[in-house]
């Protein structure tokens, strides 16, 4: 038992020193401090503490540095927290494709053309079929063009097409099949 351990444990009890040490969600942590605080104080505390931890990382860029790559090469040779980090990209980045379908998409989402609604076929669409050109200019879009959108505040002239739609208007020259028949 460690000094610390055996002092809290002196000072406030056996009980309370469980609770306090107990894994709690970020849901469950806000929830206690909104009830001990105040809803305006957490916010105000938030605030104060992101910049906070800005500042100490642009202060502290080399120790961040060395932390991070510590971290990252301990946790790659640990097959279960390297399922969990492959299992928490996949789920963030699905969290991304649904926030920017709906926004361009309608809640549920649908193609524009079809109204096909199953997640996995829907994409999103350059209405002015200029994606090559957004492609070259700016390269990030290429693979993450859903994060840009949300990161860019959800620009206009895109649209959300069924996987087919899309095809099918790269082939024809800019028009869905659907429009021809």
């Amino acid at each position: 038992m460690t000094l610390r351990k055996t002092i809290l444990i002196a000072k406030h009890g056996l009980e309370w020193y469980e609770n306090y040490n107990k894994k709690r969600s970020s849901m469950e942590r806000k929830t206690i401090l909104i009830a001990k605080h105040g809803l305006e104080w957490y916010e105000n505390h938030n605030k104060k503490h992101a910049a906070k931890l800005r500042r100490w990382r642009v202060e502290h860029s080399d120790v961040n540095r060395a932390l991070r790559k510590k971290y990252y090469y301990r946790d790659a040779k640990d097959p279960v927290k390297v399922a969990q980090r492959r299992a928490y990209n996949r789920q963030w980045n699905k969290n991304v494709k649904i926030r920017v379908l709906e926004h361009y998409g309608g809640n549920p989402p649908r193609c524009v053309c079809c109204n096909e609604s199953i997640l996995q076929f829907l994409t999103i669409d350059h209405t002015n079929n200029d994606g090559s050109l957004q492609r070259k200019t700016n390269p990030f879009t290429r693979h993450h063009l859903g994060y840009w959108l949300w990161q860019n505040g959800y620009p206009n002239g895109y649209q959300v097409l069924c996987w087919n739609c899309n095809v099918g208007k790269g082939l024809s020259g800019g028009q869905c099949p659907h429009k021809g028949l």
